[in-house]
């Protein structure tokens, strides 16, 4: 498709600053923060209209986003390119593959952020034959369950009024891959409650006890990853202490959140002293170090047997030194 097509085709789905800021998503921050939030969201939101501004060549979509973010931002902008590539090859197809072919050249960097976003395109398109549950599959064993993750954020971040206990979770599904999207839930949970613990906690308070684990590993992941958002580094070991008080018995779902965010970091190249802060405090290791162990859990998710969505359950699992077993039935 040219360029001029996809721009006929995209322009009523451009994402305005307005349609990502923290008002639109029903909730409210510290004004200090708010700055740090607004840069995320703005790269997603870049990450999804350059997609609708470029030609189909995967090498220009790329020069593109590396030349208007910085390295830290660039993962959250690959949200919304995961997201954007997925919603054109729904709306067109007749030629599909875009997603594909970008992933192809640059999974070895962004591989989760991308799948993450294909989430967030299942939020946004009218009706996908099959469901969550085969749109997920067809990106593969470990990705499966990411897509769920991404899902699971998008819709609580943007369905449930600024409450994610308001958002129900979605019917059908086996309680094994709602704990997939569980992982986006506790993920959205850090933005929807401001980046403030006490807030978090009355959250928690209100969803089911049997969830927390996988919303503290979404959870885990945030305070890492979206650490930026903070203006200094002392202000958010704070917030990781008031963390630490709160989690009682699911520090190490915590644990695992934290892990799966430095991983993804190190395979981007763009460790950030927010994630090396999380990771010392809740790993009590070093970026390098607990990225390395997030390795190791993917390489043993993907040789485990049975199906794939089992091999995101095994993964998780495994970041947080667990024994896979079915805790949601």
């Amino acid at each position: 498709m040219t360029t001029l097509a996809s721009r006929l085709l995209g322009w009523p789905l451009f994402v305005k600053p307005h349609h990502v800021s923290i008002d639109a998503m029903g909730t409210t921050c510290l004004p200090a923060r708010r700055r740090g939030f607004d840069e995320i969201t703005e790269a997603v939101r870049i990450g999804f209209n350059l997609v609708l501004e470029t030609d189909d060549d995967p090498v220009r979509l790329g020069e593109r986003l590396d030349a208007a973010l910085e390295p830290g931002l660039r993962g959250f902008a690959h949200e919304g390119v995961g997201m954007g590539l997925a919603i054109l090859d729904w709306f067109t197809p007749w030629a599909p593959g875009r997603f594909q072919a970008y992933y192809a050249h640059r999974a070895s960097s962004y591989d989760v952020t991308l799948v993450l976003g294909a989430g967030f395109a299942f939020a946004r398109v009218p009706v996908v034959l099959g469901g969550l549950e085969r749109f997920a599959e067809r990106h593969g064993r470990v990705h499966d369950g990411l897509v769920l993750n991404g899902y699971g954020f998008h819709q609580a971040l943007f369905k449930s009024g600024g409450a994610a206990e308001r958002w129900p979770l979605p019917r059908g599904l086996p309680p094994a891959l709602l704990r997939a999207v569980d992982n986006g839930v506790g993920r959205a949970l850090w933005f929807l409650c401001g980046m403030e613990p006490p807030r978090m906690q009355q959250s928690l308070a209100r969803l089911a006890p049997a969830r927390h684990l996988d919303l503290w590993t979404g959870l885990g992941t945030a305070c890492c990853y979206a650490g930026r958002a903070f203006p200094d580094l002392a202000e958010h070991a704070k917030v990781l202490e008031q963390l630490e008080e709160l989690v009682g018995p699911h520090r190490k779902g915590l644990a695992a959140g934290v892990i799966l965010a430095a991983m993804v970091q190190r395979r981007a190249s763009s460790q950030t002293p927010w994630a090396a802060q999380a990771a010392e405090r809740f790993v009590g290791a070093s970026h390098e170090t607990a990225a390395l162990r997030g390795e190791e859990a993917w390489k043993m998710a993907l040789a485990a047997p049975g199906p794939g969505f089992a091999a995101y359950r095994v993964f998780i699992d495994a970041l947080a030194g667990l024994e896979t077993a079915d805790r949601r039935s």
